[in-house]
């Protein structure tokens, strides 16, 4: 193996335990603010800057705003304990100063921007790919901010419930035939962020419509109001880490649900044909 090669793999050794040696956005400011002023640095660098690609809030970790993981609700306690303790030890003088938001985006476009020309196949080159990716990805959210959860409760998810699913649907699967359900909920405060959809073929795309409506009528003469529409792809990048039959769609704005009103939600999916199973 090529020192290239084994230097890569660590960097991917190091973004796949991220969640482990990062578990808060505390710790993961530290290491930044020791990275940034520390010189020969780049590949110990370049493995942080993608970890943060992969995380799925960025600016509330460069922030410091996210809720911190207590050694009691982290999957490793004794571990959390201790690099809390050691960075608290540790110490980083002007860490605030030198890891605002500000500097921190003058820092990665410095790195992304230099006129040095690195070799491709070098650390410089690596580390310049790096804050390129996360500076499109702070710029995305920045862009299209991801639904804030720090002030209230956090986001549940259903699993799939489908026991059995149907090869061959009796229904009907014309090209813009609609599939819905309906659902009413008996206490305040649920919140809709989203709607898991089942998959049944992973290697193709669909283009969707998806539509939340809430019925202000009565059991006689239903009326339907249109609360939120999104549309787009279904892919299997959309796969949920943990269910990889179902597709996450998340809503571009939250419905709050009022106890005891009857919401729908419908999907129509382009392509010929709908899937076997439909809304989760």
């Amino acid at each position: 193996m090529t020192r290239w090669a084994l230097l890569e793999e660590a960097v991917r050794t190091y973004v796949s335990c991220s969640r482990v040696l990062l578990p808060s956005s505390q710790l993961a400011v530290e290491r930044l603010a020791l990275l940034m002023s520390t010189p020969n640095r780049e590949w110990s660098l370049a493995a942080l800057l993608t970890a943060l690609c992969h995380q799925e809030y960025i600016l509330p970790v460069l922030l410091c705003s996210e809720r911190e993981v207590t050694p009691a609700l982290s999957a490793f306690p004794e571990l959390v304990h201790k690099m809390t303790e050691r960075a608290q030890k540790k110490g980083t003088g002007g860490k605030q100063r030198l890891t605002s938001l500000q500097n921190v985006l003058r820092f990665l476009f410095e790195i992304a921007f230099s006129q040095h020309n690195s070799e491709p196949r070098s650390s410089g080159a690596r580390l310049k790919s790096a804050a390129h990716t996360l500076i499109v990805a702070i710029a995305r959210e920045l862009v299209i901010p991801k639904d804030s959860t720090l002030d209230g409760p956090p986001i549940l998810q259903s699993p799939s419930r489908f026991r059995r699913t149907v090869a061959h649907p009796n229904w009907d699967m014309t090209r813009g035939a609609a599939d819905a359900i309906a659902l009413r909920v008996d206490i305040s405060g649920v919140i809709l962020h989203g709607i898991g959809v089942y998959c049944a073929h992973h290697g193709q795309q669909y283009n969707y419509v998806c539509e939340v409506l809430m019925n202000s009528g009565d059991a006689a003469h239903e009326q339907w109001n249109l609360l939120e529409k999104i549309s787009g792809i279904l892919s299997a990048n959309q796969f949920d880490t943990c269910q990889r039959e179902i597709a996450m769609l998340r809503l571009t704005k939250a419905v709050r649900l009022q106890s005891g009103v009857t919401y729908a939600i419908r999907l129509t999916v382009e392509g010929g044909k709908t899937f076997c199973g439909e809304g989760n």
